[in-house]
């Protein structure tokens, strides 16, 4: 019985942040058009900027400050750069373009910070939390913290906010939003700083757990993408659903069988929804434009 607890909880927590990453994912996807393939490269390089400043004797609230403004801003700089292929029908442009900028801040992350793996104390210390026969570090609880609180507060700004009103506009109705003098362009680039800001946050608060390198964006962009399409994309909050569904399936697989299977399993998954639901699991708010 307490195999099975310790693989659920294990699930929960990676789950979660697959479900950060995915959301920032399906924001940015959702305002402009384009699927950020750079947004895993761009969460490795702010966990990796976290642990550097760390180990500069930086306090861990200033790093985390740090890791994320770097984040945010890197996103609006990406959002600037493809603003000219945001609009007129060149968003496939964009997204090759994004493969670039991956490349980009890899090889980026590979000057400033070496090939060697980096890890970090967690930005603000919790106890550990046991029930059952099942251990939840605090790091552990910190990253599902974090993933909750994102949300929420993104949940908050998105449906409470004059700001968030106007976003949602944008995706229901980008020609009537036009016509009332919205700055499309502008909002976009700040779209990228938001996707960019959810990045950030999942790789700092994922580098305490998993000591992560230049290259550790790529598994989860794979993973992101997978907790986004398996929510659904014209759903920003069915990533956190998805990105849940996919750790317990990977936990309970990689638990049973082997560690070797994560990929594969968050692959398989991905190619089944891709096959049998391509809208995703959850269904998309009404009046909403599908992407």
């Amino acid at each position: 019985m307490d195999f099975y607890l310790t693989m659920l909880t294990s699930g929960i927590v990676v789950g979660s942040l697959y479900g950060l990453l995915g959301l920032g994912i399906t924001f940015v996807l959702r305002v402009t058009n384009v699927l950020n393939l750079s947004h895993g490269a761009l969460a490795a390089f702010s966990g990796l900027t976290y642990a550097w400043c760390l180990a500069r004797g930086m306090p861990a609230v200033a790093a985390f400050a740090a890791a994320m403004a770097l984040g945010c801003t890197l996103g609006f700089a990406q959002g600037l750069f493809l603003r000219p292929w945001l609009k007129g029908g060149r968003h496939v442009v964009a997204v090759f373009m994004t493969i670039g900028m991956g490349l980009l801040i890899e090889g980026a992350a590979v000057v400033a910070f070496g090939k060697d793996v980096m890890g970090a104390r967690p930005f603000l210390e919790l106890p550990d939390l046991r029930f059952g026969g099942a251990v939840l570090t605090g790091a552990q609880l910190l990253l599902v913290a974090v993933t909750l609180l994102g949300t929420g507060a993104f949940a908050f700004w998105y449906f409470g906010t004059a700001s968030g009103k106007i976003y949602r506009g944008l995706v229901d109705d980008e020609y009537g939003a036009a016509v009332i003098g919205v700055a499309i362009g502008r909002l976009r680039a700040v779209a990228f700083a938001i996707g960019g800001g959810a990045a950030a946050m999942a790789g700092i608060a994922v580098t305490p757990l998993l000591s992560i390198s230049y290259s550790a964006g790529n598994l989860m962009l794979v993973n992101g993408l997978t907790a986004a399409i398996l929510g659904g994309v014209s759903n920003p909050f069915g990533a956190l659903a998805g990105g849940l569904l996919v750790g317990v399936i990977q936990a309970t697989v990689t638990g049973m069988i082997s560690t070797m299977l994560m990929l594969p399993v968050s692959l398989t998954l991905l190619l089944i929804v891709l096959i049998v639901r391509p809208e995703g699991l959850l269904p998309s708010r009404q009046g909403q434009r599908t992407i």
